[in-house]
């Protein structure tokens, strides 16, 4: 632990800030926090994070999620080094947090913690000859516009479909899977589990199986190995399909403002024409305790 230096990312729901000012009394760490904004560089951003080797995300899965795109965007310069992310669960579903148990006895929990390392999705954007290019750690959905889209979706140099959907196409992962998307699901009545972090799920959401408009409903376990391409076929004129992830994009989420107080964050629409989803060459070294592993 004395080699060790921690920041701590806070959500601000109260029961997060009281304990991380219990954290702040047993544990060397700096308070820093960051809110990605369109007004600063994302280097100016990452700067107070800079020299930590553990970030502890006090609060729920998206405090959680928030520590690893920082600890994500940090090891891009020592990949064979990444920064550790241990979340205390002080929000609802919890499913990338630990238990919080007896603070005291956090220093040392530390010590003894398991982890995996976890890549993110990789997600390079085409629309009107520019390309983008982001990360998502749960999942990557593409919605069409408007009505009915078509997509031709290749995994695989011999694996191709082509499919018309109303609700969209979800790419996930297995954390995901834990946390959110697996409620958004309404394809087969079925859904497929994904067996672990090496494989992704490829689903239709919200599908129509009694419309005669879209394909049936389908779903595939996938390799993190695999590079999967969609290229909307058949957009409605100007109406392309639409970008959506865990988490706000760098470049494009603004405030939202209720009575001067923040309520929560929107994300700016990522029209796309073509997507290709790759595995990312690093990632993050996410802690939990050994029971939870």
């Amino acid at each position: 632990m004395n080699n060790v230096s921690t920041g701590l990312i806070i959500s601000p729901n109260p029961k997060a800030q009281q304990i991380a000012g219990e954290l702040l009394n047993i544990l060397p760490a700096t308070v820093v926090d960051v809110s990605f904004s369109q007004d600063k560089s994302l280097q100016k951003q990452l700067h107070p994070y800079k020299k930590m080797h553990r970030l502890i995300a006090v609060g729920g899965d998206g405090a959680c999620l928030k520590a690893m795109r920082v600890a994500f965007e940090l090891s891009k310069n020592n990949a064979q080094k990444p920064v550790r992310v241990f979340g205390l669960n002080c929000g609802h579903i919890g499913a990338l947090s630990n238990d919080i148990g007896n603070i005291y006895d956090l220093p040392q929990r530390l010590e003894t913690l398991s982890y995996q390392l976890i890549q993110p999705l990789e997600v390079k954007t085409t629309f009107c000859e520019k390309v983008m290019y982001h990360t998502f750690f749960n999942e990557v959905i593409l919605k069409p516009y408007e009505n009915v889209t078509k997509l031709h979706i290749v995994w695989k140099d011999n694996v191709w479909h082509q499919k018309n959907i109303r609700g969209g196409l979800m790419i996930a992962t297995k954390i995901g899977e834990n946390a959110s998307n697996a409620c958004n699901y309404t394809g087969p009545e079925e859904i497929l589990p994904i067996p672990d972090i090496a494989h992704w799920r490829m689903s239709t959401v919200h599908a129509m199986p009694n419309d005669q408009t879209c394909d049936k409903p389908f779903q595939e376990i996938i390799s993190a190995d695999s590079t999967v391409t969609v290229d909307v076929v058949n957009p409605y004129e100007d109406r392309n399909a639409q970008l959506v992830g865990d988490s706000h994009y760098h470049d494009g989420d603004r405030a939202l403002m209720q009575k001067g107080k923040l309520v929560g964050r929107q994300c700016n629409v990522l029209f796309v024409e073509k997507i290709k989803v790759a595995k990312a060459a690093h990632g993050v070294l996410l802690e939990r305790d050994k029971c939870r592993s």
